[in-house]
């Protein structure tokens, strides 16, 4: 069974937003699901990093280091709640998704899939 990756995201699945990593930080879940449906596909395990913002505030970034024949990409990735389910069947797949402590590349050795 293959996956469709768009159907995680119905909305403007014909849409497909340019994104270049020199101009642009974050991705959007709509450019790597493209990305996906392209024929890219994750490369070892997907990374995330905790970002607070004083107070409660705080966001979750996602790493994501793709591949397609001969060229790589990493895109980082905002947290979305469709990235959310996306994460979830990843952890049905057994792609282990690790915590990036303090932005310094040690990583957490438990997964969050649990």
């Amino acid at each position: 069974m293959t996956t469709i990756f768009s159907d995680f995201y119905m909305s403007h699945v014909d849409l497909n937003r340019h994104w270049c990593p020199l101009s642009e930080s974050y991705a959007g879940i709509d450019v790597l699901l493209n990305y996906l449906d392209s024929g890219w596909k994750i490369e070892g395990d997907i990374g995330f990093a905790e970002h607070w913002f004083g107070g409660a505030r705080h966001i979750l970034v996602y790493h994501f280091v793709l591949t397609k024949k001969d060229d790589h990409s990493t895109m980082s990735v905002l947290s979305h709640p469709v990235l959310d389910r996306f994460l979830h069947d990843c952890c049905r797949r057994e792609i282990a998704i690790s915590r990036i402590i303090d932005g310094s590349g040690r990583v957490e050795a438990k997964s969050v899939c649990e």
